[in-house]
């Protein structure tokens, strides 16, 4: 149920929300922490950045692999606070050595966000509730990708996701009906249905939005699933 996705483009490796258990699901998938430099929050939910306290804590001390260059953590408007607040539970030293490296924290006002010669646009989409929810939608070797924290159902999220190769949404907030809707009217290659609360019938999703006109494919995510870039 918790959400991240880690965006891998080689030298350069970004965790879009770091949910619960993010961090033991990173290492099953054969990463180490210290390899990531950035992360990307969408909103402040706890389900979306609860993992940063393990991160930061093993980034500090773990044997294995210490963490010895800086982290970057972008966000919204009152990320700095969040990470404030979640250092100030402890120790100032607790979680971040900064005689190892730095925390870069960065509030995004704008709707772009440049990493390492990478451009990521960060849109902010109607969430399920009054906060601010920022989608990130990247182009990588001529195709688009488009993932969409906890965005609600809603015209800003259609013309987010329209027309990407492929698309992540949180389907927990969302009935099957809308997200037919979503894949008949973006028309999205791959729409990935993740992040959800109940159980999802993908063959009756694909049926019925095909139905629509659709011509993608619909997946239910799992635990480490991955795709090529």
């Amino acid at each position: 149920m918790a959400s991240s996705v880690l965006i891998d483009l080689g030298e350069t490796k970004i965790l879009y929300d770091i949910g619960r258990g993010i961090c033991q699901r990173i290492i099953e998938a054969g990463y180490k922490l210290s390899e990531t430099d950035h992360i990307i929050l969408s909103h402040f939910h706890p389900d979306h950045f609860s993992d940063l306290i393990p991160f930061l804590h093993a980034s500090s001390y773990s044997k294995i692999e210490p963490r010895t260059h800086d982290l970057n953590i972008y966000g919204p408007i009152g990320t700095k606070k969040l990470i404030d607040g979640l250092v100030g539970l402890v120790r100032p030293d607790e979680l971040i050595l900064q005689k190892q490296y730095n925390v870069n924290v960065r509030e995004i006002t704008e709707n772009t966000i440049k990493i390492n010669g990478f451009n990521f646009d960060f849109i902010e989409l109607p969430p399920r509730e009054p906060i601010e929810n920022r989608g990130l939608r990247f182009e990588i070797n001529g195709k688009v990708y488009a993932i969409t924290g906890d965005s609600k159902y809603h015209q800003q999220e259609i013309d987010f996701l329209k027309n990407a190769f492929l698309g992540i949404i949180n389907s927990g907030v969302l009935t099957d009906a809308e997200i037919v809707e979503l894949a008949a009217k973006t028309q999205v290659q791959k729409l990935i249905c993740s992040h959800f609360y109940r159980d999802l019938d993908r063959d009756k999703l694909q049926k019925e939005a095909e139905k629509k006109g659709y011509r993608g494919e619909i997946v239910i995510a799992q635990d480490l699933i991955s795709f090529d870039l």
